[in-house]
């Protein structure tokens, strides 16, 4: 291995002022944003409201990173082994393909196939079939790196500092269970405030999306911990944000009954997906804490 290869193994832990500091630095970054959602306030910027939100826990990465002398070429850039990244890719792929053809099949959550054909057809003067096959082409490359943009803005606090700097105190299932919570909490002004869930009723969807979302993040840890490297990360959220907001989504009915089971606020994917971490910890096993560099 490469001096840069092991650049994060050189420095010394986190301490826990450290992940304090940027814990409290992501809340403050974040509140301007969460004030501006919870007034309703709209306007020409409003679209870009989303995206620099995203950021916002990266920000505090690099700023921790500079308030504790630490280089930001310390946090785990390094490009990984393929395969880590082709899982990142493929892993929500797989737990979509696993939950919305059931809920299709089943009723639960009814596909409207031919309308999105239909705004596939308009939107990229294609023939039927041919435009919703050319939609997802589009979506599994360009709709992918145009949603790794905004995750990366995230990946770098969630997967590139706080993961790693919990990986030196506690177990892998504490490392998920707690780098998932704070993911999850700091969804919750967008789902309180703004209009991001799918219509059933907030406890439900907060209780719903919270199991999800601390279940993917633990996804996320392992390929992070197990790469040394936030970039699978990076892919797992861009896979995931494009498969299911500008495919399956779009695909499927989500009115009052189904919004219980469809979507990231529903339980057929968040059920899925925590399958999906079952297995790759079976399939992987359960990656080592790093204790030792206390």
């Amino acid at each position: 291995m490469t001096p840069a290869a092991d650049r994060d193994d050189d420095m010394p832990a986190w301490p826990a002022a450290a992940i304090a500091c940027f814990l409290g630095l992501t809340l403050m970054f974040g509140a301007p944003f969460a004030v501006f959602v919870s007034a309703g306030q709209h306007g020409p910027f409003t679209a870009l409201i989303g995206p620099a939100f995203m950021w916002t826990p990266g920000l505090a990465a690099l700023a921790t990173c500079r308030l504790f002398g630490r280089p930001v070429a310390a946090l785990p850039w390094r490009w990984p082994a393929w395969r880590y990244v082709w899982l990142g890719y493929a892993i929500p792929l797989g737990y979509t393909l696993a939950a919305y053809p059931i809920l299709w099949a089943t009723g639960l959550a009814p596909a409207r196939f031919a309308a999105f054909d239909a705004t596939a057809r308009a939107a990229l003067g294609l023939g039927p079939g041919a435009a919703t096959l050319a939609a997802a082409l589009l979506v599994a490359t360009i709709g992918v790196a145009q949603a790794a943009a905004g995750a990366l803005g995230e990946e770098i606090g969630w997967r590139g500092l706080l993961v790693p700097a919990l990986a030196e105190r506690m177990s892998f299932a504490g490392v998920a269970f707690v780098s998932g919570f704070v993911w999850f909490a700091w969804h919750i002004p967008s789902i309180v405030f703004a209009d991001y869930s799918a219509g059933a009723p907030l406890p439900f969807t907060l209780a719903c999306f919270g199991v999800g979302t601390i279940a993917m993040g633990g996804i996320a840890a392992w390929l992070s911990l197990r790469a040394r490297s936030l970039w699978p990360a990076v892919l797992l959220h861009a896979s995931h944000n494009a498969w299911t907001e500008l495919l399956f989504d779009p695909m499927t009915v989500v009115d009052a009954r189904s919004a219980y089971w469809a979507t990231e606020f529903g339980v057929g994917l968040n059920a899925t997906t925590i399958v999906a971490l079952l297995l790759l910890c079976w399939w992987g096993g359960i990656p080592a804490p790093r204790a030792d560099r206390r």
